[in-house]
């Protein structure tokens, strides 16, 4: 089943369509000014919210202040960091499985696929979704921290929320599973051939589904190397010349370079953060995306595709 998404967006079948996304929006003080400022030179106009860190509050109201935000909730199951961990906002008892022997959310996303018992996780994320609702926030879109509800045991969970807010999420195509059989970790333990959750669907027949409800699926997903943030601007430029035509999701990481990131993030960490913001502000990626003919989008547009 081909993905129509492309056409349904106005664009030829050749076209080569780049959602930028900004993750991680409230980690940190910096993801903020990041977003606001890529968002206003025009590359990277989405972005995810993590409502169960310190500066959600924050990152709410730029949502709320701004009509022209596209800001999602980046849904948490995950929390990866050695001392800067977050807790669920719902259910924290050890019985739910959502949290490690800290009471902390679960550092790996294959612990909690493991542990986490699918009811804690579907409310875990409810809690989540209405804690931005509460406060005011316009939410354009649901997606996932460390692509925590795209296991076989939590895309389903994933779909019903979706559908149960009406929104677009970041989740894949059918096809694109299909010829990248890497990307479909999700149901298999680290490093082992040992299945996560047998007794659940396999990623690619939840996939399945979610094209067949009319889902709007992205063809391709695309980062860049988490371990160097030397010429990111060039390594911007090189994937975005070998993309295939489709509706690509590009996941970022920007932030500004601040005492609160560097400890946060240690290591090479924040210096990628740092470089994606500013790549991200670059006037020669402006240009070289207009000379290659890439069509830039938000989740914006995908979202009222869902209101005709």
């Amino acid at each position: 089943m081909n993905n129509t998404l492309l056409t349904e967006l106005g664009f030829a079948s050749t076209d080569k369509v780049v959602l930028f996304h900004c993750d991680d929006i409230g980690m940190n003080h910096g993801s903020i000014q990041a977003y606001q400022e890529l968002k206003e030179f025009g590359l990277a106009r989405s972005g995810s919210v993590m409502v169960n860190c310190p500066w959600f509050l924050s990152a709410a109201n730029l949502a709320k202040a701004n009509s022209d935000a596209d800001l999602g909730v980046h849904l948490m199951l995950t929390s990866e960091w050695q001392e800067y961990r977050w807790r669920p906002i719902s259910n924290q008892g050890a019985d739910s499985g959502l949290v490690d022997q800290d009471g902390f959310l679960h550092r790996s996303e294959y612990d909690c696929w493991l542990n986490a018992k699918p009811e804690a996780v579907e409310q875990e994320v409810i809690a989540q979704i209405e804690a931005a609702l509460q406060v005011g926030m316009p939410i354009s879109h649901l997606d996932s921290h460390m692509f925590a509800m795209l296991s076989a045991k939590t895309l389903p969970i994933f779909q019903r929320i979706a559908q149960r807010y009406y929104l677009p999420v970041m989740a894949m195509h059918l096809d694109y599973f299909k010829r990248t059989p890497q990307f479909i970790k999700h149901t298999q333990m680290q490093r082992t051939n040992t299945p996560l959750v047998p007794t659940w669907p396999e990623v690619t027949t939840t996939a399945a589904q979610m094209q067949q409800q009319g889902f709007k699926l992205f063809d391709h997903w695309c980062g860049l190397p988490y371990n160097d943030a030397g010429d990111r601007l060039g390594q911007i430029k090189h994937v975005l010349a070998e993309l295939p035509a489709g509706v690509t999701f590009f996941m970022l990481h920007p932030s500004l370079d601040t005492p609160e990131l560097r400890a946060i993030c240690p290591g090479a960490d924040w210096q990628i953060r740092v470089a994606d913001y500013q790549a991200m502000l670059s006037p020669e990626l402006k240009s070289y995306i207009q000379q290659q003919g890439i069509q830039l989008i938000s989740f914006q547009e995908i979202r009222a595709l869902m209101a005709n």
